[in-house]
């Protein structure tokens, strides 16, 4: 068996693992959620939860949860959503 082959089996047995590939909803509705929540807020004074500095990253259907990730500090922060 040539290496590359090795290389790509391995791979693709990383990649069609279910723990490792992450779950998307619909990233407007995460923010929309976020913001009812009062997780983030909209507002020209700057603090670290102004919606405009965080990023949706994936979510956790399992546990209705949200990740997101501020772009400055890199903290994450979970949001539970219905």
């Amino acid at each position: 068996m040539k290496i590359e082959n090795i290389i790509i089996e391995g791979i693709d047995d990383i990649i069609n693992k279910d723990e490792n590939v992450p779950e998307f909803r619909n990233h407007f509705e995460a923010f929309e959620n976020a913001i009812a929540l009062k997780k983030f807020h909209v507002s020209k004074t700057y603090d670290e939860y102004v919606v405009h500095d965080w990023m949706y990253m994936h979510s956790d259907f399992s546990k209705k949860i949200d990740y997101f990730k501020n772009k400055i500090t890199k903290k994450y922060v979970e949001v539970s959503y219905a």
